[in-house]
């Protein structure tokens, strides 16, 4: 809020109001003279009702020049809402999933069961439907792209990890900001032709020699 010039903001939803100290007032003792610029934008939060904040400025031209960066500002953090509410998303798609390939698979176990219980050149039809539940068990093809894509996230996110580690080290090691340890890191990766994640990793250890 420094950073734009604005005297104060407000969240609010239409039957409260949270101020930047996080107190709670009714919009019934929200006093406005109309002579203080303000300007509003709605924020996109999953599964609740609509929210807006809204930023006090000391004159008009001051909110003018703030307001691309609010503008900016209020995109980026309804991106990050919009992340946070991927998960609901990922949820109903695996439960969907889930259901589609349970039923699909019962579809094809009974179905032949079925017939091979109705098959009366068949007098013992036991191994028939359990080589046949065998076969249908199988991984498919829909478990072994869940597998792979699972696997690719873990590493992923392993990879993450210890770029993040390696950051902080040398950070605290070397006096790095963040954005300058990242490229040194992006430098050496393509200067050796080696993944990050390793350069990362020699990183960590040489910093875990030195204190061992």
């Amino acid at each position: 809020m420094r950073q734009t010039g604005a005297t104060a903001y407000v969240i609010f939803d239409g039957e409260e109001i949270i101020d930047a100290s996080g107190a709670r007032i009714p919009p019934s003792e929200l006093k406005n003279d109309g002579e203080t610029p303000v300007v509003s934008y709605k924020l996109l939060l999953e599964g609740k009702p609509d929210r807006f904040i809204a930023f006090a400025f000391a004159d008009r031209n001051m909110l003018e020049i703030a307001r691309p960066r609010l503008d900016q500002a209020t995109q980026i953090l309804n991106s990050v809402c919009k992340a946070s509410a991927l998960r609901t998303d990922y949820v109903r798609m695996a439960e969907r999933l889930a259901d589609l390939d349970t039923r699909v698979l019962d579809t094809k176990i009974a179905e032949r069961a079925r017939g091979f219980v109705g098959d009366h050149a068949r007098p013992d039809p036991i191994e028939d439907i359990a080589r046949h539940v065998a076969f249908v068990l199988r991984p498919t093809p829909v478990r072994q792209t869940i597998t792979q894509l699972l696997d690719h996230l873990q590493k992923e996110m392993e990879a993450r990890q210890v770029a993040s580690q390696a950051k902080a080290i040398l950070q605290n090691s070397h006096g790095m900001s963040e954005e300058a340890a990242h490229q040194y890191l992006q430098r050496a990766s393509r200067k050796t032709r080696r993944p990050l994640r390793d350069i990362a990793a020699a990183v960590v250890e040489r910093f875990a020699v030195t204190r061992s």
